[in-house]
């Protein structure tokens, strides 16, 4: 099982992974749903600061919800390429070359450090195990 954790990151508002995914050429996940769904147990379940926990991350729009909440989050997703995919939730308007190599950083197992794409974002880290 990917486990992902992420710490202190700039998302992208719109949260778009659909425009990565066709610029990597992959499929996206396909059982999306809007944002306002998770937005609305997180909001009702939980307080700033506290964990959320999605078994199923797909794209992992509960986590960016969670972070843009001011919520810590834990995602967990079997498919390794769903996980990658999910990085795009997670980069502000990266270039091509940035969001593929982030993409296969993640495909081979490696830990991707967002803060290290763009200076305006530091602290930021996506540390898949």
């Amino acid at each position: 099982m990917w486990r992902i954790f992420i710490v202190r990151y700039w998302q992208n508002e719109a949260g778009d992974c659909l425009f990565g995914c066709k610029l990597l050429g992959v499929k996206s996940h396909p059982a999306r749903f809007p944002a306002k769904l998770p937005e609305f147990f997180i909001k009702f379940l939980t307080e700033p600061g506290d964990l959320v926990v999605d078994i199923f991350g797909g794209s992992n729009t509960t986590g960016s919800v969670a972070e843009t909440l001011d919520r810590q989050w834990l995602s967990f997703e079997l498919e390794r390429e769903y996980v990658a995919a999910s990085v795009l939730r997670f980069m502000d308007s990266p270039a091509e070359q940035e969001v593929r190599r982030a993409y296969n950083a993640i495909l081979n197992g490696k830990s991707v450090d967002l803060a290290g794409l763009a200076a305006e974002r530091v602290g930021q880290q996506l540390l898949f195990a």
